[in-house]
Order: structure tokens, then sequence, then C-alpha cells
């Protein structure tokens, strides 16, 4: 079921409903981005984005580049704690 169907249908029966939106925060997306195991159409879901463009169009404007670009980089360097430079202005 469609996540705004839900919310209306406990509405519908008198439910309070509180929803709480995963912060979208770059640091977090890197942190998810650098676990392996964690597909990417997964961290744009933990991070409360549409869908997988969604999180793809933000990434690359908070860094300046895909996020699988950025996990590939992230994990040939695993001990590199620096992060991305934002991306220059358009």
């Amino acid at each position: 079921m469609n996540p705004l169907r839900l919310v209306l249908l406990l509405l519908a029966l008198g439910f309070v409903v509180l929803y709480l939106r995963s912060p979208r925060s770059p640091k977090l997306a890197f942190r998810y981005l650098r676990d392996p195991q964690v597909p990417i159409g997964e961290v744009a879901f933990l991070l409360g984005f549409s869908d997988c463009n969604a999180f793809h169009r933000a990434f690359k404007r908070w860094t300046g580049t895909p996020p699988g670009t950025f996990r590939r980089q992230a994990l040939r360097e695993p001990k590199t704690h620096t992060l991305p430079a934002p991306a220059a202005p358009a």
C-alpha cells in the first residue's frame, strides 16, 4: 500500500498519525554509502527520498558527484574520512 494512502486511511479511522521523515543529511548519506551492504536505493529510502532519482539529484547537488562514484571512491580508500568538496555553482 502506498504510504500516503495508508496515512489517509488511518486518519479516516480516527488515528492520530505522526509521520517522521529521516533528515536528508549528506553526512548520513556518506555513512550509508560507505557500507557496501546497503544498496543505493535503500540509502534513498532511509533518507526519506521519494525515489532513487531524487536522491541521485540531491547527492550530486551536495557533492558534485553521483552516489555510485562516491561509493566506489570511498570503498577504494576506506580510511579516508574527508568529505567531497561541494559542487561549484552553475
